[in-house]
């Protein structure tokens, strides 16, 4: 495989809700925000929306050494979301 000569690992980030300017962007007014981030985080099993913080050192993970054998992974960073 040219993958392995090469050095290559292919992953995924898979993220779910989280707080970033993006929900704005879905035409949610702010004054509205704080009841629909609270609305999203009821469907979550961890009961809050994830951080950027937390995306990136989950990125930041994949990236390193610390995850040289892992390849061909889906890394869900969701709380849990997609188990429902």
């Amino acid at each position: 495989m040219a993958f392995r000569s090469l050095g290559i690992r292919v992953n995924v980030l898979s993220p779910r809700p989280d707080i970033t300017p993006i929900i704005s962007k879905m035409g949610v007014p702010e004054n509205e925000r704080p009841a629909f981030d609270a609305g999203l985080a009821k469907a979550i099993p961890l009961g809050r929306l994830g951080q950027p913080e937390e995306l990136a050192r989950a990125a930041l993970f994949l990236a390193s050494d610390a995850s040289s054998f892992v390849t061909g992974a889906i890394l869900r960073v969701d709380g849990g979301i997609s188990l429902m």
